[in-house]
């Protein structure tokens, strides 16, 4: 008999306990215990103190300097860079002289005076270990369909100007002998020019 009285006793209890639950979650939640979930990242990550830093990099020559950077220096390397191999692939060479100082200029005209070429190509430039110093080299890279070229160009600040000053002979060697140079071009306008001529 006690085993029966036991056994409508659990019974009656499981009972209450499942009614007890159902109620619960019926129940209106207040706005203050709703809870949202992000998907894509952990719920730590919302946090200003646990957001994470985007490191931006390239897996040749590391750390890139952005384009988008509002640090004087970073955003001074990026366009000295920029308008560099712009007047080279356009041969505007007088104009290099406001960015190189005048024995790197010297340099660049006895060695790769006509170099200019149409290919299109992006541009990637190494972030300085040191911000701090007025002097220092940088990896960049050009982008090209066919072939990325890498080389070394060396930097110096003089007040709040970036200055050319080095510049790796390879990288514009590589350059020359992997793009389609603007004089191949004029050449071959002339070459069937005079052949429309003769005809």
């Amino acid at each position: 008999m006690k085993k029966y009285i036991m056994l409508i006793v659990l019974i009656i209890l499981l009972f209450s306990c499942k009614s007890k639950f159902n109620n619960e979650s019926t129940e209106e939640k207040a706005p203050l215990d709703e809870e949202h979930t992000d998907s894509f990242s952990p719920k730590s990550w919302e946090t200003p103190i646990n957001r994470k830093y985007v490191n931006f990099g390239d897996s040749d020559i590391g750390e890139v300097v952005q384009k988008s950077s509002i640090e004087p220096k970073l955003h001074n390397i990026y366009s000295t860079t920029e308008r560099f191999f712009y007047l080279v692939s356009n041969s505007k060479l007088d104009e290099l002289k406001s960015i190189l100082i005048p024995s790197a200029y010297n340099s660049f005209i006895l060695r790769f005076n006509g170099i200019s070429f149409i290919d299109p190509y992006e541009l990637r430039i190494a972030k300085p270990k040191n911000i701090e110093d007025n002097t220092f080299s940088l990896k960049i890279k050009l982008i090209f369909e066919e072939k990325n070229i890498i080389g070394t160009i060396g930097y110096q600040f003089d007040d709040d100007k970036c200055f050319i000053y080095d510049f790796d002979d390879k990288l514009f060697y590589d350059i020359m002998s992997s793009t389609t140079l603007r004089k191949q071009i004029n050449t071959k306008d002339e070459s069937s020019d005079t052949s429309n001529d003769i005809i």
